[in-house]
């Protein structure tokens, strides 16, 4: 939630990539099976995904859970855009 902090000014593009985590003293499979991830492209990615009452929801959760303001709401704004 935080890692915008992180860009310089004026990013406005990022590119991100998925990886998996290896266990102390080596991994425990030697493979790894991503699945599932049409599912959730359709259920969360598709039509409207952001509206202000979903920025405004996001911004009273991570409120409340981090006790201080973390929340990219500007950002958020701009993406509704």
């Amino acid at each position: 939630i935080t890692h915008y902090k992180q860009y310089p000014p004026n990013v406005n593009k990022v590119y991100s990539y998925f990886e998996c985590r290896r266990k102390k003293g080596g991994a425990q499979f030697n493979e790894i099976v991503f699945f599932g991830l049409q599912y959730l492209l359709k259920k969360y990615l598709s039509g409207q995904v952001i509206t202000e009452e979903k920025i405004q929801e996001a911004k009273v959760f991570y409120q409340m859970h981090f006790r201080q303001t973390v929340f990219d709401e500007e950002g958020w704004r701009k993406v509704l855009e």
